[in-house]
């Protein structure tokens, strides 16, 4: 790597460093923010001129070379045949299906604010990630009301209440982190006068040459060189924003916290340690030993409800895992034996949902 580019490198996470978002109220923070972007804008200009200029030269001295098509799929690829999972197209629908296209909560009125804006993105990253940690397409989700409780806060701000968050400013971390822990958020987006008449429904009129901060979730190739696919914040559009412009990348954050301490399913609950049951979110139904103390546990799940009446109505419950609680399932209860050997109770609990996916 030259000097040059470790210079700008430095710079880049230098500005990083003193993002305004670190420094909340501060308006010193602002200004020396802009200063030190402006220089890096210059900097970057200064040195793509020189290398274009050196380009030009070489390729008008070259001769023409011509690339086979085998070639070309060849140098998507490891030495041991696998393709390179950093250069093929990625979209977390494809790997989450239950995902989908999903994006909540979803604004009732039109933005026109970045007070709004910041509170809407960061929650549609956590219930996104949320789904994720479920397994499934949550029930119980952070809504437009958690919203507009937190106008004026910061997508820091809201991760801070989930367990903080993680910073990373280069395409390779991002593109891993959106292969391995699903949407990310970049706080320093900022739209021109071009991508705005071209996405003009997804980007706000007042975020124009300012951050509109935005849910990354995934990537792809075309002819003009790869883009970030970026779910505009109606959730019903993806839009293209050009790897490596707009500064997208400059700052990029997602929650710390994997979520799975959250419950995603609304109750009743029915809390019991799954650690020892194998594979029970894929089964059709499970039997659970519980002891004679722990009926009352069973009978408050059912609001003091007669297991007859329960039965025979075919009362929903959720069966939660006490230590994971974001994984959790819709059920019934099918049966209540008593094992007279054992000296327990054995309830049969039917699942009513689908079995999680793979």
């Amino acid at each position: 790597m030259t000097n040059k580019k470790i210079r700008l490198q430095a710079v880049k996470e230098l500005l990083r460093q003193i993002h305004p978002l670190n420094f909340p109220g501060e308006e010193k923070a602002k200004i020396t923010y802009e200063g030190l972007q402006s220089f890096y804008d210059r900097s970057c200009e200064r040195y793509l001129a020189a290398h274009n200029v050196v380009a030009i030269q070489e390729k008008e001295n070259a001769q023409p070379k011509r690339v086979s098509e085998k070639s070309m799929q060849q140098s998507l690829l490891h030495q041991d045949g696998s393709q390179d999972p950093m250069r093929c197209d990625f979209f977390v629908g494809q790997k989450w299906k239950y995902l989908g296209n999903y994006c909540r909560p979803l604004p009732i009125t039109n933005i026109t604010t970045g007070k709004i804006l910041a509170p809407l993105v960061a929650y549609q990253c956590i219930n996104a990630r949320g789904s994720i940690a479920h397994g499934r397409r949550p029930s119980l989700i952070y809504s437009w009301d958690n919203v507009m409780a937190c106008s004026g806060l910061s997508v820091l701000d809201i991760f801070a209440k989930y367990g903080g968050h993680v910073v990373i400013s280069d395409v390779k971390s991002i593109k891993a982190e959106l292969m391995h822990g699903g949407p990310v958020v970049s706080t320093t987006f900022i739209p021109d006068e071009k991508i705005a008449k071209r996405y003009s429904a997804s980007i706000i009129e007042s975020r124009l040459n300012k951050y509109h901060y935005c849910l990354i979730v995934g990537w792809t190739g075309t002819s003009n060189g790869e883009v970030w696919l970026v779910q505009n914040y109606q959730g019903n559009a993806i839009i293209h924003v050009p790897i490596g412009r707009h500064h997208i990348e400059d700052i990029v954050v997602f929650p710390k916290n994997r979520l799975d301490t959250l419950t995603w399913q609304n109750g009743p609950y029915l809390d019991r340690d799954m650690s020892k049951v194998d594979g029970w979110l894929e089964m059709n139904s499970v039997e659970l030993v519980i002891k004679t103390h722990e009926l009352e546990l069973l009978a408050e799940v059912f609001d003091g409800h007669g297991l007859h009446h329960v039965m025979a109505n075919k009362e929903r419950f959720v069966l939660r895992d006490m230590k994971i609680q974001s994984k959790s399932r819709s059920c019934i209860l099918a049966e209540v034996i008593w094992d007279k050997h054992a000296k327990v109770w054995i309830i049969k609990c039917q699942f009513t949902d689908d079995s999680y996916p793979d």
